[in-house]
């Protein structure tokens, strides 16, 4: 069950293609390539149970007598299975008591059945007296856990991992299980973290049963761009050899890197959009695709910002190879805007429409003098082209016609860089009658010396509540 060098598992394999076929934006004659790939996939590994729950799901079509004979395939080979083991256990030692075992296991994660998997696997570990075996079926148990996007199941297999190789354990398993922790955490968000164990696992890599090493250097660059400083990015990945190896066979990703490195910023944006689709159709990166979008943009964004006291909003735009509409609308909206939409529907006549700029579906609130006279509850959604739609059609028809009169005001490129200052992710402010930005970067002594006295004042009542308890 474990890839060998270069190819990976063959269940994450499938995983992977399930869900392109479960993506909106893979095209349809893909979707008929990946189908056909699938069912041969769920066929040569007899994965009846798979098999019938995307039948369900519609997404393949149930043939009974396939199913018939998937499942009379798993019940004798399970038999064989059971009269190995029970040989084993009568005739022969313990190490093949364990291989019996071990084989059943594997046999359940091939047809799909985690649950009895993960149940085998734990009597397999029973058998097992080596660190290095026990850590073997962690990492059989991770590969599950990433299957079927179990984080649970991962972290706990992590830290199981971690408690064994207290006890011992070699480097090349020590090193395996970076790489796996390092697509939790980037799985979960954690790209800082993920990106410093990506990088520890460059020049040791072997885990492709999980990704090629191509996919891994992608994943280390895109996780270092957003989480390390400068001098860290430039010494760790844009100068690193085992990544300028790889990074030109990766479409668009040497001129990501190094355009922003060295602050050629149309190059970058341009880079940015072809790697947009990559990111988009990766099993693991498409939760975080906003977010990530939000993260290089406050990267960039600051890098620019952080050479000027003071700038046009005009030399910004230039630098970027966009509109100053865009640039405004960009830098406003990372402060709170607030807009009065008229609303027939109310006496009163209008409807206030606030927002946070940075918090996507949470972050418009509705506040009206008294209830909207329309079904249901307004449902505020901010879509990734910052296009605000709401339910209520009266308001809708408001915002689009506010649009449209008013393109300077309120079009869709002036709420890019506000959003970013009102999250606090960029330091400056606007001064829109002058057309310029002016930086206001934090002092970092003053907010320690205050962290400092806050922290001193928490330690005093602490003391002084101590103090009174035994003085009593």
């Amino acid at each position: 069950m474990e890839g060998q060098e270069g190819t990976q598992q063959e269940h994450l394999a499938l995983a992977h293609k399930l869900f392109l076929l479960s993506h909106p934006d893979t095209e349809d004659i893909e979707k008929v390539r990946l189908r056909g790939e699938v069912l041969d996939a769920v066929r040569a590994n007899d994965m009846a149970s798979l098999y019938e729950s995307l039948a369900s799901a519609s997404v393949l079509e149930i043939d009974a007598s396939v199913l018939d004979s998937m499942k009379k395939k798993i019940e004798e080979e399970l038999k064989k299975l059971d009269e190995k083991i029970a040989d084993a256990e009568e005739n022969l030692g313990e190490s093949e008591v364990r291989e019996a075992h071990l084989a059943k296991s594997l046999f359940y994660i091939q047809i799909g059945d985690k649950e009895k998997a993960l149940e085998q696997l734990k009597v397999t570990e029973g058998k097992t007296v080596a660190i290095g075996q026990k850590m073997d079926l962690v990492f059989y148990t991770l590969q599950l856990g990433f299957f079927y996007m179990d984080f649970d199941l991962i972290s706990r297999s992590i830290d199981r991992a971690k408690k064994l190789f207290e006890e011992g354990g070699d480097w090349e398993r020590k090193n395996r299980l970076k790489v796996y922790e390092g697509l939790y955490c980037m799985s979960t968000r954690n790209f800082k973290k993920a990106a410093n164990l990506f990088l520890d696992s460059i020049s040791t890599f072997t885990t492709y049963e999980l990704f090629s090493y191509d996919t891994f250097i992608f994943y280390t660059v895109l996780t270092s761009i957003i989480s390390l400083d400068r001098v860290s990015l430039k010494q760790k990945v844009v100068d690193a050899p085992e990544i300028l190896t790889v990074i030109g066979k990766i479409p668009h990703l040497s001129e990501f890197l190094n355009s922003l490195y060295g602050c050629q910023y149309k190059s970058f944006f341009s880079a940015f959009s072809g790697l947009t689709e990559q990111i988009k159709f990766d099993r693991y990166l498409q939760p975080h695709f906003r977010y990530y979008m939000r993260e290089v943009r406050t990267v960039v964004y600051s890098q620019f910002l952080e050479s000027y006291k003071s700038v046009t909003m005009e030399a910004m735009a230039t630098a970027f190879g966009v509109s100053v509409d865009f640039i405004d609308l960009d830098v406003q909206l990372t402060k709170p805007f607030s807009y009065l939409f008229q609303n027939p529907t109310s006496s009163k006549g209008w409807v206030s429409v606030q927002d946070d700029g940075y918090s996507n579906a949470n972050g418009l609130v509705l506040h009206n003098e008294e209830p909207l006279q329309a079904e249901g509850q307004v449902s505020p959604y901010i879509f990734f082209s910052r296009i605000c739609i709401l339910r209520n059609k009266a308001v809708v028809m408001c915002l689009l016609r506010l649009d449209e009169e008013d393109r300077g005001k309120s079009s869709e490129s002036q709420w890019e860089l506000s959003r970013f200052i009102a999250a606090g992710k960029l330091h400056c402010k606007i001064d829109k009658v002058a057309g310029v930005l002016e930086t206001n970067r934090p002092d970092a002594k003053n907010a320690l010396y205050q962290a400092t006295i806050k922290q001193g004042d928490f330690l005093l009542n602490r003391i002084q509540k101590l103090s009174r308890v035994i003085d009593l």
